[in-house]
């Protein structure tokens, strides 16, 4: 081993310093290739999120959308809903108050026939009716009454049930049943409508047979009036003739006992004819009478019932 120099200590110092240089190079080369690599993946990570941004910020667009959609169709169908629905509580209001009208006309011709001079002792059909009718009205203001309710209630529990429930198919679904319901009121309130119409057209039917029977009752009462009062009138004239007789007799008779018996005879014969005459006077009050208790049936029937009843059958005909 030879002897360690100064030379070869700075020739062992180059060496290593030209080594420590050329790591150092590498190591410039290393962190440059790292430098690299390291902006690469920012930029791509960089890219990445923009990607994630915008598909985020689509996505949150679309859902918006939709919402918005969703949202739309949910109030156009409860709009819907509610139209419906007051159309139909509007057509039940109209009709519970045209319903009034056929209760106060019946009330009416009750109160109306009740006024007349004297009840007839005769079946009278126009009365059971009309009491009949009454019911029959009353019945129907209380069944098309609770129908309302039941919208009333109905529109108020669909009001709490979509505050919890937005979806659209369900939505849908209540939009057909409101539909469906309203078919079965207005089907009801016409069937209604129509009993009542009917109810009315035969009331009216039983007036106008009622009205006949009474006319022709009165003209038979007016033709045994007028022949009562042709008997009352030959009656008064016989009466008449015979006292002339009378006094014819007692003027020409020669025989006073023959004047005095045929005096008897024609006396006898007044006093039956008055006594006749005074029967037919009883029956031509009572005849009168009955005339003007019919004469009075009529007008309130074809006057002034039959006038309600039309008004109430041509409201109810449509």
């Amino acid at each position: 081993m030879g002897k360690y120099t100064v030379e070869k200590w700075i020739e062992l110092n180059r060496e290593r310093l030209d080594e420590a240089n050329k790591n150092i190079q590498c190591s410039g080369l290393i962190l440059q290739e790292s430098l690299k690599k390291i902006n690469e993946k920012h930029e791509k990570l960089q890219s990445i999120s923009n990607y994630d941004q915008h598909k985020k910020s689509h996505s949150n667009l679309f859902v918006n959308f939709w919402k918005d959609e969703l949202s739309n169709a949910q109030k156009l169908i409860e709009d819907e809903n509610q139209k419906l629905s007051n159309i139909t509580i509007s057509n039940v209001d109209i009709f519970l108050n045209n319903i009034s009208i056929p209760i106060d006309t019946v009330n009416s011709c009750i109160t109306l026939r009740n006024t007349r001079i004297q009840f007839e002792l005769v079946h009278d059909r126009p009365d059971e009716m009309l009491t009949h009718l009454i019911s029959i009205l009353q019945d129907i203001y209380k069944i098309i009454n609770n129908i309302k309710h039941n919208i009333i209630e109905r529109i108020r529990n669909e009001n709490v049930k979509t505050q919890y429930d937005a979806i659209i198919e369900k939505i849908e679904k209540s939009r057909q049943e409101t539909i469906l319901f309203e078919k079965c009121i207005n089907e009801v309130i016409k069937n209604k409508k129509y009993e009542i119409y009917s109810q009315f057209n035969n009331l009216k039917n039983k007036f106008i047979l009622r009205i006949d029977d009474v006319r022709k009752a009165k003209e038979i009462q007016e033709k045994t009036l007028h022949n009562v009062n042709l008997e009352i009138e030959q009656l008064e004239k016989n009466i008449e003739c015979i006292s002339i007789d009378i006094g014819k007799d007692i003027q020409t008779s020669e025989c006073v006992d023959q004047s005095e018996s045929i005096d008897q005879v024609l006396m006898n014969s007044i006093k039956s004819s008055q006594k006749n005459i005074r029967a037919l006077n009883r029956s031509k009050l009572d005849l009168e009478n009955d005339i003007q208790i019919k004469q009075d049936t009529i007008y309130v029937d074809e006057n002034e019932c039959m006038g309600l009843i039309e008004n109430v059958i041509s409201i109810f005909s449509n």
